[in-house]
């Protein structure tokens, strides 16, 4: 078996029509500002025959305990910043109507969580993970910029996402919508 990898803008994808027997896209299509101009470049790159798979999430289906008002800030100002860069924050649900406007037509959906807190182990890292995420450059910047939130707020979020970590009960699940589409069946 050979395999390739290719860096490419999956705006506009660097290959032919009729490529590939198969696509996968997986959390991607949600920050973009024109989804079904996306799945029309898959659609062009499948053979007649293809099938795509996708998975996207959809944040108004995520799940979050115990309650704690600077991590629900974290994902409120998430939530806007995706929305202001032209992402869809309920891409998951919606990925099969972008689908089926790209030209497909037999779609099968589905939909799963992925837990976040299967192991206290796995909890903090989650948690310092995001901890660090929140006050990055890349994410924290934009936000300062729009005026939303300061630096210190931001520190303030970054702390209660690592005291989140360290609660026995912290329990967090992302929501995903799934879809298989045939180019023609």
């Amino acid at each position: 078996m050979n395999v390739r990898f290719e860096v490419g803008d999956i705006n506009k994808l660097p290959f032919s029509e009729e490529s590939f027997d198969a696509v996968f896209v997986h959390g991607v299509v949600e920050y973009l500002k024109d989804p079904v101009h996306v799945f029309k470049e898959i659609y062009r790159v499948l053979t007649k025959d293809g099938i795509l798979g996708a998975r996207h999430a959809d944040y108004g289906g995520f799940l979050l305990a115990p309650e704690n008002r600077d991590v629900e800030l974290f994902m409120e100002l998430f939530g806007r910043l995706m929305a202001h860069k032209g992402g869809d924050l309920h891409c998951g649900r919606n990925q099969a109507a972008y689908i089926r406007k790209a030209g497909f037509t037999h779609i099968k959906q589905s939909a799963s969580y992925d837990c976040w807190t299967t192991t206290p182990e796995n909890t903090q890292k989650i948690a310092n993970y995001m901890a660090g995420y929140i006050i990055s450059p890349e994410f924290s910047q934009p936000i300062i910029d729009l005026n939303w939130a300061d630096k210190k707020t931001m520190e303030r979020i970054s702390a209660a996402w690592r005291e989140w970590g360290k609660n026995r009960d912290a329990f967090a699940a992302e929501a995903w919508g799934e879809a298989v589409a045939w180019k023609n069946l």
